[in-house]
Formats: structure tokens, sequence, C-alpha cells
């Protein structure tokens, strides 16, 4: 299964220097997604300390059959969350021409401000 971590952008002069900025952030990035995944997937001793302690409070004033589901919901869980991560990928970088509307427009700025009259 692939799971999309986090999509990045990155502004450049030109399309080659944009996509070097951004492969030096995604390569950034890939380390983070990497652990992420393993911290959330294969650690399921981390996953039960981490449950337990939210639901401390509940446990210590609950009898034990309901101590022993409770219990048995988050070893349930824990375990339907376990897996591998076998690795991280990014696709291609998309480059798109990011055009000023001012610029566009021919910079007839005073119909703008006319526009925005009396509007609050």
């Amino acid at each position: 299964m692939t799971v999309y971590v986090e999509t990045v952008y990155k502004k450049g002069a030109d399309e080659e220097s944009a996509k070097k900025a951004l492969d030096t952030l995604s390569k950034a990035k890939e380390g983070k997604a990497l652990k992420l995944c393993s911290d959330i997937h294969e650690n399921q001793a981390g996953c039960l300390a981490a449950r337990t302690s939210v639901h401390a409070q509940v446990l210590s004033l609950s009898s034990y059959p309901v101590r022993k589901d409770i219990q048995k919901a988050i070893q349930d869980d824990c375990k339907k969350q376990s897996g591998e991560c076998r690795g991280v990928s990014r696709s291609d970088a998309l480059c798109k021409e990011i055009v000023d509307p001012a610029a566009a427009d021919g910079g007839d700025k005073k119909k703008d401000k006319e526009k925005g009259k009396g509007k609050k």
C-alpha cells in the first residue's frame, strides 16, 4: 500500500533552479517520512506504550474485566496498524509558471481600486 505523506512546493528563478531547490527539500523530507512510517508501523511496543499511557487514568479506575477489554482493544489496534516500511519514493517535479495577475491585467490598478471602494 502506498501512503502519501506530504506535498512540497518550491519557487525558483527558472525551472532548473526550482527543481534543484525542490530536490534538496524533498531529500530531507524522505528521511522524515521513513521515520514517521517506522514509528507508526514497525514499533508495536511503542504503540502499546503510547496508547496505554493515554488511557492510564481510565485503566487505573476501571474494574479488572473492563481494564482487560480496554487492553485487548489497544493490542488489537496496534496489531492492525503494524507493518513494514519498504521505502520512500517521490514523484517527478511538476513545474508551473506563476503569472502575476496585475502584470497579466495590463497593470490597470486604478480599476481595481475603484472596484474595492465602499466594500469592507
